[in-house]
């Protein structure tokens, strides 16, 4: 929810991880077209040439041009401010909407009239699009009626993430549903987002000024897909990216501190397309693990965890520059030379907070070999429930070692009524030869044959990213379950010795006792593997050697007091023994607890204070606002459901809860 000109990553819907691996063949990154590539140079003053797109910007010289249209009464309306919020002083400013109390509303007296929008459209050369819930034709409502052949071949392809994404602006829902709504076609959301004063824009005209939507509190959407599910907000505008895929290699990017090839991409740029460009252009480059993700929008303005993390650190150590349009419609460069405040905030602050990104320019690493394996161990006549869980806790002892040996394992284990699952996949050891990484493996392949267990891991020789990438992470289902899910950060203090270890895994496996799967990630993303950069990705990274998510079922028919109930329940109840064995640590902001206490701490530790002070410079309209952002607790929203969503108007907390610091300074070592 969102407010001003915010990029949307309207990109598919999240991957089903808390479902078992399925039996059906997996669908692969080399099935799908890649983008537009082209090759560009930086400029005499060290900048990049923008995409076409991002030329099409206003300014204070052409706005009046494009004004020529809109009637006198509404041009006050399209002015930019007098204040330059990238370069002037911080002003005064107050967690208040204008002395509002909420975001003005659809079918509130002072929403913008029709005569503002249509001014809006005609600025933006038409652009204006009324987006709809992606299922709405599977449901009768004042949006039209059901349409039976369209709504079953819909039913059919869901789970294929491709199929989320959109070929024109929808609203669409992440499979994890931390929004925890009724999801987004159910009648209230559909009203309000999709109400005849609903609108979306392509980004490229996205840094037009409207002052009345700073002057009446319109809100506005920014989309950058994480898993947080935080790409929802009734009543709003959204700026549609999705369609800025433009990618271009820099064969020598020249910098203070960085000499060498890089990648520009637009902010619509998914990580399939990305990973095929730097395949093209001789070598890779950082994205998420699911390929529909949006590499260039909130996963790397969150920090942004990689298959490479283990060897390369955070998809945030390697920004080299940003275009962004700023909460008063200006367009700037971010980078360590321009606005370089705003270019550490934007490193891993967060996306839906300081401004719209359009493009990013990131490092580009030489490719490398990778081994690869994967294996599944379940219970059953073999295997009791007591030797899988020693299995289980002797391979998490080796987390150190194979973590200090630059490897990234993503595993996951699956509790049922009758059955316990643990699914390895995969086991990614970048740099290693087959017999490099079976040696990591072997020692606890032997502990397991020692309980009674055969696991038999599958191991293949890839000569580079691309293809170790494509044969060793499919592409995962789409969940249609309601899935809240929250993460902690594992230190690597958690094995120094026997006792404290003991303690850590009978905390994580309570999870599973209650029937709860974890979702783990064995890698130490460093500040050193990053590049030692300066940035605010959250410093609980950099020491951690197991990133672990967990989540618990809901039936989103229930009563909202129910559903609430069993949410609490999981954040403080396994959620707290995770953190009372952690103390200091955090959880990761793009597949975390939106109801996390003190998040403040968790996402950003002692970051935060900084980072606050960066969004009242950047943003002191209030204009942008998401869950879990920062500066988002002094706002809330007054859910018409009772849940915690988006689905309601944005108003001032009355008593909000203020960043406490649970920890010193983090300082490089």
């Amino acid at each position: 929810m969102v407010s001003s000109f915010v990029s949307a990553l309207l990109v598919a819907s999240a991957a089903a991880r808390f479902a078992p691996r399925s039996a059906e063949p997996p669908m692969r990154l080399a099935d799908r077209q890649s983008g537009n590539f082209a090759r560009i140079e930086q400029t005499t003053d060290g900048t990049l040439p923008r995409f076409d797109w991002e030329q099409s910007s206003l300014t204070d010289t052409t706005i009046e041009q494009a004004l020529a249209s809109v009637p006198a009464d509404l041009k006050s309306l399209f002015q930019f401010a007098s204040h330059n919020i990238a370069s002037d002083i911080v002003l005064d400013t107050d967690s208040t909407f204008n002395g509002r109390e909420c975001k003005v509303f659809p079918g509130d007296e002072d929403w913008p009239a029709e005569a503002s929008w249509s001014a809006l459209n005609d600025v933006t050369n038409g652009a204006l699009m009324k987006p709809l819930p992606q299922a709405h034709i599977c449901y009768n409502s004042t949006l039209g009626g059901i349409d039976r052949s369209a709504c079953d071949a819909m039913t059919k392809s869901w789970t294929d993430p491709f199929s989320h994404v959109p070929k024109e602006a929808t609203l669409s829902t992440s499979s994890m549903l931390r929004l925890l709504p009724r999801f987004s076609w159910h009648s209230t959301l559909l009203e309000t987002q999709a109400s005849d004063s609903s609108f979306v824009t392509p980004v490229m005209v996205s840094n037009v000024p409207v002052r009345d939507v700073c002057e009446t509190g319109t809100d506005f959407v920014y989309l950058p897909l994480d898993f947080a599910g935080k790409s929802g907000g009734a009543g709003s505008l959204s700026v549609w990216t999705h369609g800025l895929k433009d990618i271009a290699f820099i064969e020598n990017y020249e910098s203070d501190d960085y000499s060498g090839p890089a990648i520009k991409a637009g902010s619509g740029a998914q990580g399939f397309e990305l990973y095929a460009a730097a395949r093209d252009f001789g070598g890779t480059i950082m994205g998420g693990e699911c390929p529909t993700v949006g590499a260039m929008g909130g996963w790397i303005q969150g920090g942004g965890h990689s298959p490479l993390s283990g060897s390369l650190g955070i998809g945030a150590d390697h920004v080299l520059s940003m275009e962004v349009v700023m909460a008063d419609g200006r367009y700037v460069t971010a980078d360590k030379n321009n606005n370089p405040e705003l270019f550490w905030s934007l490193r891993g602050g967060g996306g839906l907070t300081f401004g719209v990104v359009t493009s990013v320019t990131v490092k580009m690493h030489p490719d490398q070999p990778i081994a690869s394996t994967n294996w599944l161990v379940t219970i059953g006549k073999n295997v009791s429930t007591d030797a899988f869980k020693q299995g289980l806790k002797a391979y998490m002892k080796y987390f150190p070692q194979n973590a200090d040996n630059n490897t990234y394992a993503y595993w996951k284990v699956f509790p049922s009524p009758d059955s316990i699952m643990m699914d390895m996949s995969p086991f990614f050891a970048p740099g290693k030869t087959v017999e490099e990484a079976k040696a990591l493996v072997d020692p606890w392949v032997k502990d397991m044959a020692a309980l009674g267990i055969t696991v038999e891991p599958k191991w293949t020789q890839y000569n580079g990213f691309y293809d170790a990438y494509n044969g060793s992470f499919p592409v995962e289902g789409v969940n249609s379950n309601g899935v809240a899910t929250t993460s902690r950060m594992i230190p690597r203090s958690n094995w120094a010795n026997e006792s404290i270890f003991d303690e850590t895994f009978e905390a994580l496996w309570g999870a599973v006792d209650e029937g709860m799967a974890l979702i783990g990630y064995n890698m130490a993303p460093s500040w050193e593997k990053g590049g030692r950069p300066d940035n605010s990705v959250n410093p609980a990274w950099r020491n951690m050697l197991g990133f672990i998510i967990t989540g618990t079922v809901l039936n989103m028919t229930n009563p909202a007091a129910e559903i609430i109930e069993e949410r609490l329940n999981m954040t403080y109840g396994v959620m707290q023994k995770w953190r009372d064995i952690t103390p200091g640590s955090g959880s990761y902001l793009s597949e975390g607890d939106r109801l996390e206490p003190n998040f403040q701490w968790s996402f950003w530790g002692s970051f935060y204070p900084r980072l606050l002070e960066a969004k009242r410079k950047f943003d002191p309209f209030n204009l942008f606002w998401a869950t879990g952002a920062v500066g988002s607790e002094f706002f809330n929203v007054r859910s018409v459901d009772g849940l915690p969503n988006e689905n309601g108007k944005l108003c001032v907390n009355p008593k909000p809860m203020l960043y406490q610091a649970e920890g010193p300074d983090w300082v490089p070592e």
